[in-house]
């Protein structure tokens, strides 16, 4: 099991409510509500020693209630639960599906809108995950 596959079964395991993709968006939010999607960064980052971890990316896409203009919060909500499952810069070698993972630090994000639909939003998150 890869670590985006592995990170999407962690967190399909608490529950979500919005649907939860490896590697692509396959379908699109409904109004009012958010997809996310996990992915591997095209490169790898330096951690505090000198070793290399891979870096997951998860994208929070978010479409407006209709006649509001909420996406934006919709895609930090669901971006801010993502956050609270999967850093854990210290946490204890959880298991995420079939990986062991010693560390997975949040490292960055960012939101921007969504090309080609209007008042949609996107969350970015970046984390640094280091596995066994």
């Amino acid at each position: 099991m890869n670590l985006v596959t592995a990170a999407v079964t962690r967190l399909q395991a608490e529950g979500w409510a919005e649907p939860v993709y490896a590697w692509r968006r396959w379908h699109d939010p409904q109004p009012g509500s958010a997809v996310v999607v996990l992915t591997m960064a095209d490169d790898w980052s330096a951690m505090r020693t000198t070793a290399e971890a891979p870096v997951l990316r998860v994208l929070t896409t978010a479409a407006p209630h209709d006649g509001q203009d909420d996406a934006e919060a919709i895609a930090v909500e669901v971006a801010d639960r993502v956050r609270a499952v999967l850093h854990r810069p210290q946490g204890g070698a959880p298991v995420w599906g079939a990986v062991r993972v010693i560390s997975s630090m949040h490292a960055g994000s960012g939101l921007a809108e969504v090309e080609g639909h209007e008042g949609w939003f996107v969350r970015s998150l970046v984390f640094d995950v280091l596995t066994s």
